[in-house]
């Protein structure tokens, strides 16, 4: 059933990460925009990163007393004065549709930039906690950017949001185009919703299902083990539609898309197409997969999922209008006690428009480096790049085939620092780690950074 437990989607996705692999020989085929220099590569712990790519998605509200003062009073009020100081303020407003946005302020490092958005609706009460934006452009960066909604004022009804993306010290004294192009209504969250609706059920449905070829579909696949095969995901194969069967479960299935086809094929693979609505392009789907209808337990499976079919968002942004769910079945697997379940955020309804500015970025912050003479895991550290935004460690890429450590950063009072991202970048000579605070902080109350078993103290 629907939850609002964010702790609990959030484990979720940790042990869904957990067993994400992606073949060498599918990288080329990963959705990952052009580069020209290096790659970048995230994993968000609130939004589920398929192979190296980080899609827009949020994940926290909290309701703060309302002040009656303006939207970067009540942001700075918010974040602290101390890190209110580091901000660049840039107080730009825009009106469509009836729905107001403030640009409100920006920060950015070496890495990585924030900038902070308020939504109001001046003309009905549209906007609330499950209020989210979509179609998010901002030039200069690497790859499309991703918001999270950071609070939600109910006195007020305004909503305010960070939009990050990479590349922040390249953007120093840019003019940047910000653009939104829809606003996400009445947003749901379903955590490991098991849906009812059996693999028999799908076999019932699509007796005789058949493949078709299509042209580079978008692979992603899940814990995939070395004793299944990847052919099923290499060959550009998805079901035909089924012209003469009309979608037999409707919204019962996935609230972001109608089934278009169905079916176990001949090599014991379920097969899931589906076409997604005007607002299931938006739905951000964590994971489809199977539930064990006695135990009511998760199937922990390999699975896979191949979009196609390229449309448009109004700001370009390639989403495709299907996806096929790909689940290779075990022999042993009963299809009466075996079901469809998911986790997903999906919107219920949309307002698409323009909500645009540009504005020069101007850096306002200070970074702290240090120059630690360790080897880790083989990788010898150049250096470490504190900001108010996170953590930067740099390794010189010695092409080790060890895993790169964790970083972990703990305060004055000795506790881990809460973080929700890690952002990677390497090319010939280094490798570098970014760990990103769930929060902007002060440099001064970081009192050490643990780099895999190395412990380095921080000067105040």
């Amino acid at each position: 059933m629907p939850m609002e437990n964010d702790s609990s989607l959030q484990t979720i996705i940790d042990r869904r990460l957990s067993s994400l692999q992606v073949p060498d020989d599918l990288l080329a085929r990963i959705r990952v925009q052009p580069r020209q220099k290096k790659l970048h590569a995230f994993r968000m712990r609130r939004v589920l990163a398929v192979a190296a790519v980080c899609c827009f998605a949020v994940i926290f509200s909290v309701n703060v007393v309302a002040t009656g003062t303006s939207p970067g009073q009540s942001l700075f009020s918010f974040l602290g004065n101390q890190i209110s100081s580091f901000l660049q303020p840039i107080n730009h407003t825009c009106v469509d549709r009836g729905i107001q946005t403030d640009i409100i302020a920006a920060l950015n490092d070496n890495d990585l930039v924030d900038i902070y958005v308020s939504l109001k609706d001046r003309e009905a009460s549209r906007i609330d906690e499950n209020t989210m934006i979509g179609d998010v452009r901002l030039t200069g960066l690497d790859i499309e950017p991703w918001v999270e909604r950071i609070w939600y004022d109910s006195q007020s009804q305004t909503a305010m949001f960070r939009i990050q993306g990479a590349c922040g010290k390249n953007l120093d004294g840019q003019k940047l185009s910000l653009s939104i192009g829809s606003i996400l209504l009445n947003e749901t969250e379903f955590i490991e919703y098991d849906t009812g609706i059996t693999v028999e059920d799908i076999q019932n449905a699509y007796p005789s299902p058949s493949l078709r070829q299509v042209a580079s579909p978008a692979v992603s696949i899940l814990g995939l083990p070395s004793d299944v095969s990847l052919s099923i995901f290499e060959d550009n194969r998805v079901l035909n539609k089924d012209e003469a069967v009309s979608d037999p479960f409707g919204d019962s299935l996935f609230p972001w898309g109608g089934l278009t086809a169905g079916g176990v094929t001949e090599d014991n693979v379920l097969r899931l197409q589906c076409q997604r609505s005007a607002t299931g392009k938006y739905a951000q789907v964590y994971d489809v997969f199977l539930m064990d209808t006695d135990s009511n337990q998760p199937l922990d499976f390999p699975r896979g999922t191949a979009d196609f079919g390229i449309s448009s968002a109004p700001d370009d942004t390639i989403r495709y209008d299907n996806t096929e769910y790909v689940i290779p079945l075990p022999p042993h697997i009963d299809p009466q006690k075996t079901s469809i379940a998911y986790s997903a955020i999906a919107y219920d309804d949309m307002i698409q428009g323009r909500w645009a500015t540009t504005f020069r970025l101007e850096s306002t912050i200070k970074e702290q480096t240090l120059y630690p003479e360790i080897t880790v895991n083989g990788y010898p550290v150049s250096e470490i790049d504190l900001s108010p935004m996170g953590i930067s460690v740099v390794f010189e890429n010695n092409n080790s085939n060890s895993p790169l450590p964790l970083i972990t950063a703990f305060d004055r009072k000795d506790k881990i620092l809460s973080t929700d991202g890690v952002f990677s970048t390497w090319d010939d000579d280094v490798i570098i780690i970014k760990t990103r605070f769930a929060s902007p902080m002060s440099i001064g109350n970081l009192s050490r950074v643990r780099i895999g078993e190395a412990e380095i103290p921080i000067p105040r």
